[in-house]
């Protein structure tokens, strides 16, 4: 379970970020992701504790820009 925080986005309002929830493999494939930019908030405690009790691993990743990001992480980019 990864969330990534990015800080500017590529398109609209550059000033407001994103937010996604990412679920990966074990090969760091892409599973699944959710796009709660600007509808949904939560709290990551919540989401350590949910991680926890499944046994998967909780990540947080931080980029500057959508592009940051997207070099980093290709493979979820489509």
């Amino acid at each position: 379970m990864v969330v990534l925080f990015v800080q500017h986005r590529a398109r609209g309002n550059p000033n407001k970020s994103r937010k996604y929830l990412v679920i990966v493999d074990a090969a760091n494939e892409m599973l699944g992701w959710l796009d709660y930019s600007d509808s949904w908030s939560f709290d990551s405690g919540v989401l350590i504790d949910v991680a926890r009790c499944i046994d998967i691993e909780y990540e947080i990743e931080r980029f500057q820009t959508e592009p940051e990001f997207q070099q980093a992480h290709p493979n979820w980019v489509g």
